[in-house]
């Protein structure tokens, strides 16, 4: 790798990431809608009456899927708005959780009928512990979106009570009705609580750099003080996310074969970019690993090229990973596979032509590809 993938490190106005909870009608989804160039995904039509006092767009789902393809469509194009509300987030949880039971439901009908007919069917699915992994998978890419998103993001939750775990419904406090890592995603966690017949917002959790300002423990409900604290960032033109290209996609699944990276060592680098699939890259993140795996192929290529070279007995001779990135790249320059075949007169390239011969008709390959892609 000839060029530094380093780049110096530079500030931007920081978008607001806000979780706010409360009991019902203590002001959450008015707090949420002072915000600026707001459009709403409304779970339970909670922004209705507001219709008339505040200038938003809504889009009213409660589904999980539907609530994920909005935010995708915020994320991949380009529009007005500012802010994203979700209110509250509580739904799509709970409409999550129920698809998954349902589809387990008809997993263990099919796979055990003799429980239905005993009633099992109408007996409802109880989550079990193996389930959450599973079922947390696409809650964890709607919050890798959420955070990732060029919007100032805000989810409102409703409030419930938390017990003590001890046999006896003894209340202890209260907490917010929803997915338990919530509170730790968000930058900014606000819960709404009553004061001498008020509602205040009391801060719950601020993630600021140290001298920076930050919220008061407690303020009145209203969205001057992130207005002050944010400025710029809460009116900043949002830009879409560009994902991976097919051309990357392609690129890096070739490499990863080509390489025989393990399922393990794929998912592990792709959760250092915060994501559990190739196609949820962002085209410079897939760039940058294009480059590092090219390399490591280029190291590989050579270290074999050496060996071959060093050895006084015969030389190294075309192995199956190399004879099939020499297909893939015939493939990608639009050429003909029998024609190059027939140029060096063999059927195969593997153990027919050497590593020494392989190598050049990569260099050759990669150079009408270069020449194709120009034109």
């Amino acid at each position: 790798m000839n060029e530094n993938p380093f780049k110096p490190a530079s500030e931007s106005p920081k978008r607001l990431k806000m979780f706010i909870f409360g009991p019902e009608g203590s002001g959450k989804t008015l707090l949420a809608l002072q915000a600026n160039g707001v459009t709403v995904i409304d779970c339970e039509k909670s922004t209705t009456p507001y219709g008339g006092d505040y200038q938003f767009h809504v889009n009213h789902v409660t589904d999980f899927r539907s609530v994920v393809a909005s935010v995708e469509w915020l994320a991949e194009n380009k529009h007005p708005y500012r802010t994203l509300v979700i209110d509250p987030i509580t739904i799509p949880w709970e409409s999550l959780q129920q698809e998954f039971a349902d589809q387990r439901h008809e997993e263990e009908a099919v796979l055990k009928p003799e429980k239905r007919n005993a009633g099992y069917k109408d007996s409802g699915y109880y989550t079990q512990p193996n389930d959450w992994t599973p079922l947390k998978r696409p809650w964890k890419k709607l919050m890798r979106l959420l955070t990732s998103l060029d919007m100032n993001v805000i989810l409102t939750a409703h409030q419930k009570n938390l017990y003590a775990d001890q046999g006896v419904l003894r209340k202890i406090g209260v907490t917010f009705d929803g997915e338990k890592g919530l509170g730790y995603v968000f930058d900014t966690v606000v819960r709404l609580e009553e004061y001498k017949g008020e509602y205040t917002c009391k801060t719950i959790k601020q993630r600021v750099t140290p001298g920076k300002p930050k919220l008061p423990d407690s303020f009145e409900t209203s969205f001057e003080v992130f207005s002050n604290l944010y400025g710029e960032a809460l009116t900043r033109e949002a830009k879409p996310i560009e994902y991976a290209t097919t051309k990357q996609l392609d690129q890096i699944g070739r490499l990863i074969e080509y390489l025989r990276f393990s399922p393990e060592s794929v998912m592990k680098a792709l959760r250092s970019y915060h994501v559990e699939s190739i196609a949820e890259l962002t085209a410079e993140d897939a760039a940058t690993i294009i480059t590092t795996m090219e390399a490591t192929k280029e190291k590989r290529i050579q270290g074999s090229h050496e060996a071959g070279r060093s050895s006084e007995r015969d030389p190294l001779m075309c192995d199956y990973t190399v004879a099939k990135a020499i297909y893939r790249d015939i493939e990608d320059s639009g050429g003909d596979k029998k024609a190059w075949l027939k140029k060096y007169g063999v059927t195969t390239f593997k153990d027919k032509i050497t590593m020494e011969q392989a190598l050049a008709i990569c260099a050759e390959l990669a150079q009408i590809i270069k020449q194709k892609e120009a034109a």
